[in-house]
């Protein structure tokens, strides 16, 4: 795969992130960019290139949506929304360079009970007292919102991988290939969908 395919594939995952993220707005927490931070984490081989997909989604939506409140809750979103990038950039491919349905979708619930603890936490430390009736009224506040959350992950992550799957058979082009070596800074991997 040469290097202006992998542009033209981290641009279009970032505005289509950015617009599904803006049309996405009556929802609470259902949101794509926990899943582009996967299949990033999944496509590219470069943890940075995959890490600033999600960087770049939440710079510009943010534009449109507004801050956080506080730099704490901002670097605890950045946060959790870069591991599922990290998370699949080391477990979620099968030996054989594919993916597993059941790992795709474990690792997504993973990442959405991440988000919702490392999000709360500093939330209750910048907005509730610093008790335990403080936490658990934190927490619990914020379960109606873990829900969406969940649904989102799993939703983007399914619709994703699914438009990965069909396009790689329609433009075969498309699949991540193997390099002998590391030959490019943008290098990503060969992969296959595993039911």
């Amino acid at each position: 795969m040469n290097d202006r395919l992998t542009l033209t594939v981290f641009f279009l995952l970032v505005l289509g992130g950015v617009f599904i993220q803006w049309g996405c707005l009556d929802l609470p927490n259902f949101a794509p960019i926990a899943a582009l931070s996967m299949f990033a984490g999944f496509y590219f081989r470069s943890l940075i290139v995959a890490s600033l997909v999600p960087f770049s989604v939440l710079t510009l939506s943010n534009i449109q949506l507004g801050g956080y409140g506080s730099w704490p809750i901002m670097i605890a979103v950045y946060f959790s929304l870069i591991f599922p990038a990290v998370l699949s950039q080391r477990f979620l491919r099968r030996d054989d360079g594919g993916v597993s349905c059941l790992r795709m979708t474990s690792f997504s619930c993973l990442g959405s009970i991440l988000f919702f603890f490392v999000t709360n936490y500093a939330a209750w430390v910048q907005w509730y007292p610093f008790s335990f009736a403080g936490f658990a009224e934190c927490y619990l506040a914020a379960i109606p919102f873990f829900r969406w959350t969940l649904m989102g992950d799993l939703f983007f992550n399914c619709t994703f991988f699914a438009v990965y799957v069909f396009s790689v058979s329609a433009y075969p082009r498309l699949a991540i290939h193997r390099y002998r070596g590391d030959d490019s800074r943008f290098g990503v991997r060969n992969t296959s969908l595993e039911i």
